[in-house]
């Protein structure tokens, strides 16, 4: 659907930033949904070059205009991705638009995991964000402070979580540029009204452990994630294996732990006499699960880590 006008000269453009292996519905849905904002608003699709790119689905992606094309957007959207997302963070050519874009762009917006290409450009740091939950301890350390919403707004910046939630989000956004009334007739000429057949997301389902457990170790999956990084020694270093202590300050502590967090031996004593109360975000997870640590178990997570005995028990920590 589309009841976008021809092009004048004071269009508004939104531009969707395309790079090969991003999430499609990430794209798709936001941009459909914009779509059906009246002039002067346009949605175009950007990317470094006019080409092809694949998406993680068996689909291609072609943007209808360069980064050059549209160097000053009304507003700039980020999808999000996996591995594709991660390798944007270091391409030089999608985080220099990025920069420069966001320096006049009225709105500055991302889906999922493109809340990261966000932070990579330092567009996200010292504010509220959220992105998938699989990638919450991600955001947190590239400055941002993670919030488990179906979108966050911070000033001019508007980031939705997780893949479906960008509709959510694109809704929201046509409320603030064609007003609500506008924004709801969008919603139903697409049909929006979820009733997923087993209702609410189930957040028990949520575990970043089992998500992480696909790349292998905890070791192997952050080595992963540094490894296509190359040529942003800045990410990597923020993003390597090496512990990293997470403030509580920062993060809520109903959010899951990451692969990143691993409780010392002292946390563990603590998470054993006192829950989580004195042990902090960290200890959460493990403070609420406490009784069912065995010693065997506590010795797991002294010896490798959270992720092994996430992975053998099951726990989002």
């Amino acid at each position: 659907m589309s009841d976008q006008e021809e092009p004048t000269d004071d269009v508004k453009h939104i531009a969707f930033v395309l790079y090969p292996g991003l999430t499609l519905l990430d794209l798709v849905g936001p941009l459909q949904t914009l779509g059906g904002l009246p002039a002067p608003y346009k949605t175009t699709v950007v990317g470094a070059r006019i080409e092809a790119m694949p998406s993680d689905t068996p689909l291609s992606v072609t943007p209808d205009a360069t980064f050059a094309d549209v160097p000053n957007p009304y507003a700039v959207i980020v999808p999000g991705g996996t591995t594709g997302t991660i390798r944007a963070m270091a391409d030089p050519e999608v985080q220099g638009y990025l920069r420069s874009a966001s320096e006049t762009a009225e709105v500055v917006g991302s889906v999922c995991t493109g809340a990261l290409v966000l932070a990579a450009a330092g567009l996200l740091e010292g504010r509220n964000a959220t992105t998938h939950w699989a990638f919450a301890e991600h955001l947190n350390r590239l400055g941002a402070t993670y919030e488990r919403k179906r979108w966050v707004e911070d000033g001019k910046y508007i980031t939705a979580a997780g893949v479906s939630a960008g509709i959510d989000m694109a809704l929201q956004l046509a409320g603030r540029l064609a007003g609500q009334e506008y924004a709801q007739r969008i919603q139903a000429v697409l049909e929006y009204d979820p009733q997923p057949p087993f209702g609410p997301m189930d957040w028990e389902l949520a575990s970043v452990d089992e998500y992480w457990s696909r790349r292998g170790t905890p070791e192997q999956q952050k080595a992963w994630v540094v490894g296509l990084l190359e040529g942003r020694p800045d990410l990597q270093a923020r993003l390597r294996p090496s512990p990293l202590p997470v403030s509580s300050s920062r993060v809520r502590t109903d959010q899951p732990l990451s692969c990143y967090d691993a409780p010392s031996s002292d946390q563990i004593q603590t998470v054993r006499g006192h829950g989580s109360r004195a042990a902090g975000r960290q200890n959460h997870e493990w403070g609420r699960n406490r009784d069912r640590l065995s010693e065997r178990e506590l010795h797991t997570v002294l010896e490798t880590g959270a992720g092994h005995l996430g992975e053998s028990r099951g726990w989002a920590g």
